[in-house]
């Protein structure tokens, strides 16, 4: 799995454009969440949030099928797990 856009503009999956629009989008995305959920779950905050996991799980599923989406989700789970270790040394 390529661990940036740019290593897909490397493989010719993506050109340059494509590569700094997706990023801008992931940073988007991402820094809309943070200002959206709070770093400790609360009742109301933890529904919302699974409710946009549901969502992005269905999505998943129509892009990449079934065994993509779960591909995609077990890199994510170990990406976030080295970043918490790290955080936390």
């Amino acid at each position: 799995m390529a661990k940036t856009y740019f290593d897909l503009v490397k493989t010719g999956r993506m050109d340059i454009a494509e590569a700094a629009s997706a990023q801008r989008m992931r940073e988007s995305g991402r820094h809309t969440m943070d200002s959206m959920l709070p770093p400790s779950p609360k009742a109301r905050h933890e529904g919302y949030a699974f409710g946009i996991l549901d969502g992005l799980a269905v999505r998943f599923v129509q892009w990449f099928g079934p065994s993509g989406a779960g591909e995609v989700f077990r890199h994510y789970a170990a990406v976030c797990e080295r970043q918490t270790t790290a955080a936390r040394r």
